[in-house]
């Protein structure tokens, strides 16, 4: 659609709009040729083309790529004429701080990044006029005012950003389009299009005197249409379509609503085209209901907008990419996107999440200042009135982890919280879409109130801090009519980002990543190997936890897992970006059908069975309401359990099974059948060992009063038995009480002169601060909390390098088998300290990882946090001391490895 001028009047000269462009208004022309740039104090001009800017580069795990100056950018145009009297010019966005100028006087100034803004050109002459645009970027515009928040400069981490931030770096410039813009006295802005069931329910948004105006509309997808007029004041009108054709995500069915404004002479003034699709995400119940139906959703988070955003050959190659994979929604992380991103997502039916810059993750806002509040509550308010016309929107996001341990701890979350209430009520005010009041929602459960309409939650339990077994707590939090009434979900986990060979980030400036991936990898002997299967272990097993809670007494109701552009190849090229193979286990966890065998004893005995519960999810729409599914369980082809199993849609299947004579260790496949077709597969790791038999040996002396080992030794029910005839001694778990330490003396001379002991895992506490006066203690390493449910007392580990390969406690044994043992997912639950001067030597240590300072990406100096010791021995005297908070006798009669490094330890003995 295009507009010419003719005596200052505007003339419609073509009804057919572009198929290029969803949307369309008549008034509006793009007004991006021909402008200039320079950078201030510079003289070199360059001829540019908008959208333009001058170092935006968005969100990267690489170094950073903003190497352009900071600071104040010029963009000038030439208008000839006087034509374009009375016209405005509508800046989508210009970031972040500007002024306009119209031959030398300001006429406008904004600030906000992300904010749409009109200006009104007029006085121009009649020859030639300057159109300025002075434009100063995120970290050139001038401070809060140092006294202007009482409340969150508290925190560590507070900045007194006079707006929001985002995700884009420096990014100066004018980044988003320019459109001239010519308003008769009356016209209409984008209409509210909402679903109810099969019926659109249209909300027009008419500016000026409407009374003698009407309104001519047509709803068609191409194959049918309804159409009508009504009068342009009327408040909302309801269309119903002959046959409605339902969207559902991945099956888009996208509907075109053309309206013609006319004035009281039947002239048309305006024309708007926009999509539309009849698709409602809605909250009830604790959960979401799409199109009245239950849903629980999946994807992928989030896309490459921050870093590529107009390229629409890219934007469609990407977005198509997700729809290949399967992802049904994502998430525009920390900053709205340029509307030809959501375009395509309206196009190929991908569900959005849109959330505001609001990017609390790098830093504390100053979320108590008034003028801040000014600043950013309209802009939060801009934003959604810019954007609501894309059907594809299905959730608003306030914004980005705004407050995270230190700021909750130190009790801002009700603050926050409170302000947030008024906002979400502005929002609501505008749009009925479900809310996110806070991305991570940290405090939410330290609140006296809960704010917006969902519960998201960031946990990153086996990578930044907690480890899988801090999944468990999850259940605490999602139990359905609890505290929280909210549908849960959680969309960030799985941070084991990932460079262009696949290899964990180590190089880049965010040190967390270099640290966690020595703590998760322990030895490196090929990164790239190493993070592809540790990446995939981890979504693996954080979806199928999260999946078990998808079950009626819970909230849970979505997973998307975060891993942004860095799970494609080359992702921001359009001609090579392609998917990792981590999209391999994506597929086979987060399809709509979901199998898995839930089990935590996958080590076994040769000829052994592997016990679990077999569980199956039924989310397909697109299925029967009552399916019939048939589960095959394969193991190197042989059929090692069949079931057939009718389930209804949104419900589950769950029973207890063994699989029977696993003679070695493998991958069991499981696949689901429904009408003959493969409609979903899992399959689950295992390792079998060799049975060993320990030999009894006489001569060492056990000291098990709790009775946890085998019989492997001459038993002793009191250390007083020891004496000069005894040479070894294993002291059983948690043996250390007032009798241990009342025979400390004792043992202590023993050993010095010749004494061999070996000391399995103990509780922390008074009798183990110094064993037997060996100057080894038994202690709880605490770590900081990254969640807000990460509340154990120690710091629990699910695997433990190995420091000393020679050893004959590791005889036979590798770092895989150091990873997961029966019967949790853990190896150690308290470590060792060793305070003493004698020789001694680290034989097994866990990374302790991030200290409280590192939880955010804020700049710090790279420390090291040291390390946990799990194994160690040590000399005293002419004897020798083995010490170990591994779960040896703990697990020995269930854990094959267990077992192993028992008999070991005989033989260390």
């Amino acid at each position: 659609m295009a507009i010419e001028l003719e005596d200052d009047k505007l003339h419609l000269y073509s009804d057919e709009m572009s198929t290029n462009n969803l949307y369309e208004n008549s008034l509006m022309t793009e007004f991006n040729d021909n402008w200039s740039f320079r950078r201030e104090n510079e003289d070199e001009v360059h001829q540019i083309t908008l959208p333009h800017s001058w170092n935006s580069v968005g969100w990267t795990y690489e170094e950073n790529q903003n190497n352009e100056p900071c600071g104040t950018g010029i963009y000038k145009k030439e208008i000839y004429g006087n034509d374009l009297e009375g016209y405005r010019l509508k800046f989508e966005g210009v970031s972040a701080w500007c002024e306009v100028f119209l031959n030398g006087v300001k006429i406008h100034e904004n600030i906000g990044a992300y904010r749409a803004f009109e200006v009104k050109l007029s006085g121009l002459n009649a020859e030639k006029n300057l159109l300025e645009v002075r434009v100063t970027d995120k970290t050139g515009v001038e401070p809060l005012p140092e006294n202007c928040d009482d409340v969150f400069s508290k925190s560590p981490r507070y900045k007194r950003w006079p707006c929001a931030m985002g995700s884009s770096g420096k990014a100066g410039g004018i980044w988003r389009k320019v459109y001239l813009v010519k308003k008769p006295e009356t016209y209409m802005n984008p209409f509210v299009i909402e679903t109810s069931k099969t019926k659109f329910c249209i909300q027009p948004d008419v500016v000026g005197d409407a009374a003698d105006y009407t309104i001519e509309y047509i709803m068609s997808d191409g194959s049918e249409n309804v159409s009508g007029t009504v009068c342009a004041a009327a408040k909302s009108f309801v269309i119903e379509m002959p046959n409605p054709v339902l969207s559902w995500p991945l099956n888009p069915h996208l509907y075109e609503f053309c309206a013609k404004l006319a004035d009281k002479s039947g002239q048309i003034v305006q024309i708007i085209r926009q999509p539309a699709q009849l698709m409602r995400l809605e909250v009830r119940n604790s959960g979401f209901r799409l199109n009245d139906k239950p849903y629980y959703l999946r994807g992928q988070n989030g896309f490459a907008h921050c870093n590529i955003h107009y390229d629409k050959e890219y934007i469609k190659k990407y977005v198509g990419e997700y729809k290949k994979l399967g992802v049904e929604i994502s998430r525009f992380h920390t900053e709205p996107p340029a509307h030809e991103w959501l375009d395509e997502c309206d196009r190929q039916g991908i569900m959005v999440i849109l959330e505001m810059p609001l990017h609390g993750s790098v830093g504390c806002y100053s979320f108590a200042s008034k003028e801040f509040e000014q600043n950013e509550l309209t802009e939060i308010l801009n934003i959604v009135k810019e954007y609501r016309r894309h059907p594809s929107i299905a959730i608003w996001s306030m914004g980005n982890e705004l407050i995270v341990a230190c700021e909750r701890d130190l009790g801002l979350g009700k603050d926050l919280f409170d302000i947030l209430e008024g906002w979400i009520a502005k929002v609501r005010e505008l749009d009925s879409r479900p809310i996110i009041s806070n991305s991570n929602g940290d405090a939410a459960n330290v609140v006296n109130k809960t704010v917006g309409d969902i519960d998201d939650i960031h946990q990153y339990g086996g990578w930044y801090v907690e480890t899988l077994y801090d999944l468990r707590h999850f259940a605490e939090y999602t139990i359905k009519n609890d505290m929280l009434f909210q549908p849960c979900i959680s969309t960030e986990s799985i941070a084991a980002y990932t460079d262009n060979e696949e290899k964990c980030f180590v190089k880049s400036g965010d040190v967390r990543q270099k640290k966690i991936v020595a703590q998760r990898l322990g030895k490196i002997t090929d990164l790239a190997q190493q993070s592809r299967d540790y990446q995939a272990f981890m979504l693996k097993e954080y979806a199928e936890a999260l999946w078990r809670l998808r079950v009626e007494g819970s909230s849970f109701s979505g997973y998307i897992p975060f891993g942004q552009y860095t799970w494609f190849f080359d992702p921001f090229d359009k001609d090579r970006i392609r998917p990792k193979s981590i999209w391999n286990t994506y597929k086979k966890v987060l399809s709509p059908v979901h199998v898995q065998l839930e089990c935590f004893d996958r080590h076994i005995y040769k000829g052994g069975d592997l016990k679990g519960c077999l569980r199956l999810w039924h989310e397909n729409i697109h299925l029967p309401e009552n399916a019939k599914f048939k589960i095959t369980a394969l193991f190197e082809g042989r059929v090692v359990l069949e079931r057939e199993v009718e389930l209804a849609y949104h419900k589950s299947y769950s029973e207890n099974v063994c699989l029977s004579s696993l003679n070695k260790s493998g991958k069991i496949i499981f696949n689901v059948y429904c009408g003959g077709e493969l409609i979903g597969s899992n399959d689950i790791e295992f390792y079998a060992y060799d049975e060993e038999s320990i030999e009894r040996q006489a001569d060492v002396y056990v000291y098990d009063p709790e009775n946890m080992l085998p019989e492997i030794g001459t038993k002793i029910t009191s250390l007083d038995e020891v004496d000069s005839h005894c040479k070894k001694l294993l002291i059983g778990p948690y043996a250390f009480d007032k009798d241990t330490d009342r025979a400390s003396d004792k043992i202590f001379d023993w050993i010095s002169n010749g004494g061999r002991i070996a000391i399995l895992e103990q509780n922390p506490c008074c009798y183990t601060e110094n064993t037997f006066g060996t100057q080894i203690s038994s202690a709880r390493m605490c770590q900081p909390q990254w969640s807000r449910w990460a509340s154990n007392l120690v710091k629990h580990t699910d695997r433990t390098d190995i420091c000393d390969e020679s050893s004959v406690i590791f005889k036979d044994v590798t770092e895989k088998d150091m990873f997961w043992w029966n019967n949790d997912t853990y190896v150690a639950d308290s470590y060792l300290c060793y305070n003493g001067s004698e020789n001694f030597s680290v034989l097994s240590q866990i990374g302790n990882g991030l200290a409280s300072t590192e939880l955010m990406p804020i700049k710090y100096e790279y420390s090291d946090s040291g390390y946990s010791i799990t194994a160690m021995e040590c000399d005293l005297g002419v004897g020798k001391v083995f010490s170990t908070s591994l779960l040896i006798g703990t697990k020995c009669k269930i854990e094959p490895v267990a077992y192993k490094i028992l008999n070991n330890i005989l033989n260390w003995l």
